[in-house]
């Protein structure tokens, strides 16, 4: 939760950004490709990129929206090569 909040503040495509990376994150658990506790790492990892740009039209959020879930995805992917 703290990191949906710093989201927030942050603003910018921070919360966009958020969402997408938890919904790549939770849909991962729900297929039994990653642990409960690895959403929030894999949300948190997900953040650390530079979300900073203000998404001004509905086509900016969409293509933030396709960069993050790329992102979240790559770092799953990793993730799930590392435990092998």
């Amino acid at each position: 939760l703290s990191l949906a909040y710093e989201c927030a503040k942050k603003g910018k495509s921070y919360t966009i950004a958020f969402n997408a990376a938890n919904e790549i994150a939770a849909h991962a658990f729900l297929d039994k490709k990653c642990g409960f506790l690895d959403i929030a790492a894999i949300v948190e990892k997900t953040l650390q990129s530079d979300w900073s740009e203000d998404p001004s039209s509905l086509e900016t959020v969409y293509r933030k929206d396709a960069e993050v879930r790329e992102v979240a995805k790559r770092i799953l992917e990793e993730n799930l090569r590392r435990e092998l």
